[in-house]
């Protein structure tokens, strides 16, 4: 399919007519030469003394109190504006060293979300340990920015522990898995464990490959409604997922990606709603997530 610019053209509409001040001046620098000083000057007001963020940053994660999710956010725009050197960067980078476990992991919630609203997936491990899909998106996030910091190696160790170790997955691990594999400095290992990983999300029929009745495909625990194509686990093309499929298999996910844009000109949420506030907020940021994923398949 050729690329598009009214596809972007209504997105715009949508994010200028619904989303935070943060996800507009994201859109602005990402596909109109916005400021990246304005994107930081929004990103600000999300930022705690102790480096990390909170406020609902991460709209399932609420409360005023620094949070790991929240934090990998704020520094994965940071880097989206090539602002990762900056010293408020480097103090939320700082801020995971304060919180990760001797482990390597990443907590899901750090002391202080008590009292406030959280999705109820997100709840603290009772064995006080942490959380793989945390851990691997906070490594994916500071192997692509470049960042080095001594803990660093300790939860690449970890998460080459649990991802070699999968038998059978679900969706979201497999997806975060994939952020990290993508991104750590061992290409070699990574390779491998992207090839293995790809035949058991396959095998487990944990992608959509027949469009014609995606239902079969969704996942027991997840929402009606909510399932997973080939860009989910290949957001770019550059992606070590990209060689699960073929030509043929990712183009009709991508033809399906672009068709699901509605009539206000932004992406549904399709996974599970908690309270009306947090899909209000996602639905922008997931239309960015999209328009970044068309962009670098060149469809606009």
């Amino acid at each position: 399919m050729k690329p598009t610019n009214d596809l972007l053209t209504r997105a715009g509409d949508f994010i200028w007519l619904t989303a935070r001040v943060l996800e507009q001046r994201r859109y602005e620098h990402l596909f109109h030469h916005g400021s990246a000083d304005a994107v930081l000057t929004a990103l600000s007001a999300y930022e705690n003394p102790d480096g990390g963020y909170a406020y609902a940053l991460e709209p399932d994660n609420r409360g005023p109190n620094s949070q790991p999710n929240a934090t990998i956010s704020a520094v994965s725009i940071f880097e989206e504006v090539k602002a990762i050197d900056s010293d408020r960067a480097q103090a939320a980078v700082d801020y995971f060293g304060s919180v990760v476990l001797p482990d390597g992991s990443t907590p899901v919630l750090v002391p202080g979300y008590e009292g406030f609203p959280n999705a109820p997936w997100i709840v603290p491990d009772p064995d006080g340990g942490g959380s793989v899909l945390l851990t691997a998106l906070m490594m994916a996030t500071l192997y692509r920015s470049g960042v080095e910091r001594p803990w660093m190696a300790k939860s690449t160790d970890y998460l080459w522990t649990a991802i070699e170790s999968i038998e059978k997955t679900h969706p979201y691990e497999a997806i975060f898995a994939m952020l990290f594999l993508d991104q750590v400095p061992d290409r070699d290992r990574a390779a491998r464990a992207a090839e293995r990983l790809g035949r058991i999300v396959r095998d487990g029929n944990l992608v959509v490959l027949d469009h014609s009745d995606p239902s079969k495909y969704e996942v027991e625990g997840y929402a009606p409604g909510e399932v997973f194509y080939a860009h989910d686990y290949a957001p770019r093309p550059t992606s070590l997922a990209r060689a699960w499929f073929s030509d043929t298999e990712l183009a009709e996910a991508l033809d399906h990606l672009e068709a699901e844009q509605g009539e206000d000109g932004g992406w549904p949420v399709t996974m599970k709603q908690w309270a009306p506030g947090t899909h209000l907020e996602w639905r922008p940021i997931q239309t960015l997530g999209v328009l970044a994923t068309l962009k670098a398949y060149e469809r606009v």
